[in-house]
């Protein structure tokens, strides 16, 4: 049968079937956990104790792992915790939050997102959580960075939902990335605190980004030129400016501007033809084969300050390449399902994400 031969498929199907579900209902989690709990019972009775009904192991197994895709989104919404900015007990005349994304600048703005960590409400400092998205004049005196602390004096506004028919929906969209809030901030607004970037690891990665972004500017002395390629390579778009851009629309190729999981495919044919001998060879030539390749891979997604389309790219070939050179699924429709479930287990809402899609459609 096709789930005998493809049974991540099923699991995977069912897991993302969990995570519209949460979604797109208000089911209660109790209700979840005790169905959860009786068709694990029951997939655990039939598979191993059940002989004759042995068939029903599969049914209950595909529920139970929609369960759990249902209660992973739910734990990755914090829009659900009594501490969430929505619902905080009175309006909020400040905040104090972190800087917890790169900082992409625009013509007259940095765009930048924040998770809040304490509210003032009443002149008291509350516990709180939530992310908004700002947008910082230029103006200011120094850039912002990845870690800041920033004590604003002000409250951030909703983000409105579409006000006319088949309008794009963007407070959708920025829901789906953990964001309910945006504000604009003028010099004088905030202030800037200290620096704890809420990953070191992600630090890192944006150094690195910096780092190769500035080797670039050392190499190319037109502007156009080093907008282009740090675009390309790095996924740096600050330098771009809006003729460029619109040259780009008008020829079509305006998506070029930017790095995708695209780079990371034609980074992997390439380094596979060059290691073909590797790949066809011992067991010790095909750790050789696949320690190069992850080395490759991840350390692109390093320079590209771990691009959320170069990191979907680079865990869905970091499985495939295991599962491939050593065999370890007859086909490699399972080894590309498995990548995504890796990754929709880390992060539900990838699910909602056009990267993720294109990869995989």
């Amino acid at each position: 049968m096709f789930w005998n031969s493809y049974p991540l498929i099923r699991y995977t199907l069912a897991f993302t079937a969990g995570i519209i579900l949460y979604t797109q209902t208000s089911l209660p989690l109790i209700a979840l956990v005790l169905t959860g709990f009786v068709t694990l019972t029951l997939y655990l009775y039939f598979h191993f104790l059940g002989k004759q009904l042995s068939w029903l192991s599969g049914p209950a197994g595909v529920v139970t792992v929609g369960i759990l895709g249902w209660l992973f989104t739910a734990q990755a919404d914090d829009s659900t915790r009594p501490d969430y900015l929505v619902h905080l007990p009175g309006p909020v005349e400040g905040y104090r939050a972190v800087l917890s994304s790169a900082v992409e600048t625009k013509s007259n703005t940095f765009r930048v997102t924040a998770q809040v960590e304490q509210v003032r409400i009443h002149s008291r400092w509350l516990p709180a959580r939530g992310k908004v998205l700002l947008f910082i004049d230029r103006n200011v005196p120094h850039k912002p960075a990845y870690g800041n602390e920033l004590l604003v004096r002000k409250a951030p506004k909703r983000v409105e939902p579409p006000h006319n028919p088949n309008e794009f929906n963007y407070q959708q969209y920025l829901k789906y990335q953990g964001i309910d809030y945006q504000q604009y901030l003028h010099v004088g607004e905030f202030v800037r605190l200290d620096k704890r970037p809420p990953s070191r690891f992600v630090q890192l990665a944006l150094q690195v980004n910096e780092s190769a972004t500035a080797l670039l500017a050392q190499q190319l002395t037109s502007r156009n030129e080093l907008a282009v390629a740090s675009a390309m390579l790095l996924g740096v778009r600050d330098e771009l400016d809006s003729n460029l851009l619109r040259a780009y629309s008008a020829a079509g190729a305006v998506h070029t501007l930017s790095v995708s999981g695209m780079h990371v495919g034609i980074l992997f044919l390439v380094l596979s033809w060059f290691l073909q001998p590797l790949r066809k060879g011992s067991s010790y030539k095909k750790w050789g084969f696949v320690g190069i390749v992850f080395t490759f891979l991840w350390g692109y997604a390093l320079l590209t300050g771990m691009s959320a389309p170069v990191l979907r790219s680079a865990i869905m070939l970091s499985v495939f390449v295991i599962g491939d050179t050593f065999r370890l699924s007859r086909n490699s429709f399972n080894t590309l399902t498995f990548s995504a479930l890796v990754i929709l287990v880390f992060n539900p809402y990838a699910l909602f994400q056009m990267g993720f899609r294109l990869i995989y459609q």
